[in-house]
């Protein structure tokens, strides 16, 4: 029994050695992987973002040659070129040839866009160190992105077209086709329009929205006038006048001195209610 210590230790010993070799080495070999994975999130992935993913990724609505560079397993795939990139050996990957544009035939990205010195410097070194890429799900195709999706339906991208006026049953209340929509949805709905408004309504509320007093002369003088002349003596066609935001400003002033009046009203009756919070007596009426 005493000579198999000796023996069991020999054996444990070495075996112990290894496994920690085996932990100092895999230790070693993360740092440089994360060390690998960060030059990409800073070097990168900024370049396939802002030069590559306008023409290479399906959540942009396009895959160009077939080739997808938005995600690790498209470059992987390659397009109808076969691979672009091949790990660990630059001169070898299509996407080198491409970006330097030694070929006229085949240039990445397009119409002059090269990419700098310092950028294709940075794809070499990327390569060289086995195209380390975190990006492991292809991303989704978007309905919205793009002009060439579904986002093209929307009516902020439909060119400018003349509608049609719809047919209205009252039709002496039309004045123009703007009242044809109006009266169209009215009748949809089984309503039918308010009466028309005498002429003093019509000057108090074109006056009073834009912030010029009913003057009594102005008043008479426009009362007076022919139909076709009171749209110019209202300042129909004139833009709004200083009076417009002047009578804005007082109502706002208004509702600023009436809060103010409150806030006073109540710090004046708060030391009151603090008094009796804290088990004093109120005053009383004499």
């Amino acid at each position: 029994m005493r000579a198999s210590l000796p023996l069991s230790l020999d054996f444990v010993l070495p075996v112990l050695l290894v496994l920690w070799l085996l932990t100092i080495s895999t230790a070693s070999a993360a740092e440089p992987a994360k060390a690998q994975l960060d030059f990409f999130e800073n070097k990168i992935r900024p370049i396939f973002a802002d030069n590559c993913y306008k023409c290479h990724s399906p959540a942009n609505g396009k895959i160009k040659g077939g080739l997808e560079l938005d995600w690790k397993g498209g470059w992987e795939k390659g397009g109808d070129s076969g691979p672009v990139i091949v790990p660990g050996d630059p001169e070898k990957s299509l996407l080198l040839k491409a970006v330097r544009y030694t070929d006229p035939d085949l240039q990445m990205p397009p119409k002059g866009e090269k990419l700098s010195d310092a950028q294709i410097n940075d794809l070499v070194a990327w390569i060289k160190m086995g195209a380390p890429d975190p990006r492991a799900t292809r991303p989704a195709a978007t309905a919205t992105a793009g002009y060439g999706g579904k986002g093209k339906d929307h009516w902020s991208f439909k060119p400018l077209k003349k509608p049609t006026p719809p047919s209205v049953k009252g039709e002496a209340w039309v004045k123009n086709d703007v009242d044809r929509f109006v009266l169209a949805r009215l009748e949809e709905n089984g309503m039918t329009p308010n009466d028309p408004a005498d002429k003093r309504t019509l000057i108090r509320r074109v006056r009073g929205g834009r912030g010029q007093a009913a003057v009594l002369a102005s008043l008479r003088r426009t009362l007076g006038a022919p139909l076709a002349r009171r749209g110019a003596l209202l300042g129909f066609q004139r833009p709004v006048q200083p009076p417009a935001r002047e009578f804005d400003l007082s109502l706002r002033l208004d509702v600023s001195r009436l809060r103010d009046q409150s806030v006073q009203r109540r710090q004046a009756l708060q030391p009151l209610h603090h008094g009796a919070a804290r088990g004093g007596q109120a005053p009383s009426r004499q």
